[in-house]
């Protein structure tokens, strides 16, 4: 005599009555809340609720502003890593030293640097 175990736990497996709710509301709109009260139909269009920056597609990806002010503190770096490892300032030998085109890229990089900071401290707000 064979012996069956079943685990207890179950897989999920969707429920296929849910496919067959706009056919089941064509014929009785009025029984939609007693198959699937939360059914949205394929061409419903939904409501924007989300309260996330209008500018920002999703809280995964970053702003113009971002990706400009990452690009910024990366020319900073690599400019402060070759003016600390080999006394090579890259952007003065580009633009001149202490032009107004070098000033303008170090004024840059540093307010790239302070929006960032605060784009840190509402980060670690939010999670």
């Amino acid at each position: 005599m064979a012996i069956t175990t079943h685990s207890t736990e179950r897989r999920f497996t969707p429920d296929r009555r849910s496919a067959n709710v706009n056919n089941a509301t064509a014929a009785h709109p009025d029984r939609l809340s007693t198959i699937n009260p939360n059914a949205v139909h394929s061409n419903a269009v939904q409501p924007n609720t989300s309260r996330a920056n209008p500018i920002r597609a999703s809280a995964n990806t970053l702003s113009v502003l971002e990706w400009v002010a990452m690009g910024l503190l990366i020319v900073g770096g690599i400019n402060w890593g070759l003016v600390g490892f080999f006394g090579f300032d890259l952007v003065a030998a580009i633009f001149g030293p202490m032009s107004v085109l070098s000033r303008i890229v170090y004024a840059l990089v540093g307010l790239s640097a302070i929006y960032t900071i605060f784009s840190c401290v509402k980060l670690s707000r939010r999670s």
